[in-house]
């Protein structure tokens, strides 16, 4: 199948990852933070993160703050809202204004998590809606919008992607580069970026790379989450407090 079926590579993440989540209230919304380290073997790569979920019968939120080698901070995030069907797949820069933006419009006319799973399996057909359309956004209100589908065709594809990186900035570009060369996008831990939105605006996506990122689990901290303008809850901080005056501190989720 090609890379570029974005609209069944969109739909079947939103069900692998949420194939085990538990019922919520329809009000509820749930949220649980962990705090993380990638690290490469030869220590070039070297990344702080905090991955931040919430999960709610109207919207399901994965957000990952990142912060590089250097110090610089990115928000890479998925989002999929229920109420609007719409699912996002976004990276944005901290402090300032270049960010990339993929939203795609669902097929679906439910306005919950439940009865949107239960559309689908009544209606396994909407996966592979050929009809689903896209929008491409970055800084500026530059955009690309169309049909999802075709970006299966090659001259289409080409035309996209050269205007796609014209409308990021030269220093975006280059972080985006950094990103996908040390395998940032290609981890677990971070919202699919790699096989959705990367070969968009990226060539070599499909190479072999010989980096991997080793995870090991930090305790809470909400100093460096309130950085990204994420601020912990007053529960969230005590849950850090505490797990922080154990020795050693006691790397769980808060």
């Amino acid at each position: 199948m090609s890379r570029f079926v974005l609209s069944a590579l969109l739909l079947i993440s939103f069900f692998n990852m949420n194939a085990q989540e538990p019922t919520v209230a329809q009000d509820a919304v749930s949220e649980s933070r962990t705090h993380f380290e990638l690290k490469s073997q030869d220590g070039f790569a070297d990344f702080t993160c905090t991955l931040v979920e919430r999960v709610s019968e109207k919207l399901l939120s994965t957000r990952v703050l990142l912060q590089d080698p250097l110090g610089e901070r990115f928000l890479i995030s998925s989002v999929h809202d229920f109420e609007h069907q719409t699912a996002t797949r976004e990276i944005r820069e901290i402090g300032g204004s270049d960010f990339l933006r993929y939203t795609m419009f669902l097929p679906y006319s439910a306005k919950t998590m439940s009865a949107t799973r239960a559309e689908a399996h009544a209606h396994p057909e909407l996966l592979h809606d050929s009809n689903t359309k896209f929008e491409l956004s970055a800084a500026g209100n530059s955009s690309i919008s169309g049909i999802a589908s075709f970006w299966k065709d090659p001259p289409t594809a080409l035309q996209w992607r050269s205007r796609a990186r014209l409308m990021l900035s030269a220093e975006f570009l280059n972080s985006l580069e950094f990103l996908e060369t040390v395998g940032i996008f290609r981890d677990q831990s971070i919202p699919d970026m790699d096989s959705i939105v990367m070969p968009l605006v990226l060539y070599r996506t499909e190479c072999r790379l010989d980096v991997h990122l080793m995870k090991t689990a930090l305790p809470p901290d909400c100093g460096f989450d309130s950085k990204f303008g994420v601020d912990c809850s007053d529960k969230q901080k005590e849950t850090a407090t505490k797990f922080n005056a154990e020795r050693p501190p006691r790397a769980k989720a808060y």
